[in-house]
């Protein structure tokens, strides 16, 4: 049955074909990508909220340096 799909079929043709499980793999996949990308934007966006990469490195310096003038 899916070898008669052409290999530029959209996957919503592709798991409405029926037989062998193909249609329910699919969308487990497909549910486990979503999530997937879903939790690496989560890092990035909180970093981007704080002033991105570059402003946390500046974050960083400021303390170290504070920390470095202050030793007891």
């Amino acid at each position: 049955m899916v070898g008669e799909l052409d290999q530029d079929a959209a996957p919503d043709v592709i798991a409405a074909r029926p037989g062998d499980g193909l249609a329910p793999a699919l969308h487990t996949m497909a549910k486990a990508l979503r999530v997937q990308a879903g939790a690496l934007g989560v890092p990035a966006a909180a970093v981007d909220d704080f002033g991105g990469f570059e402003g946390q490195y500046e974050q960083i310096e400021k303390v170290a340096a504070h920390h470095g003038n202050h030793r007891s």
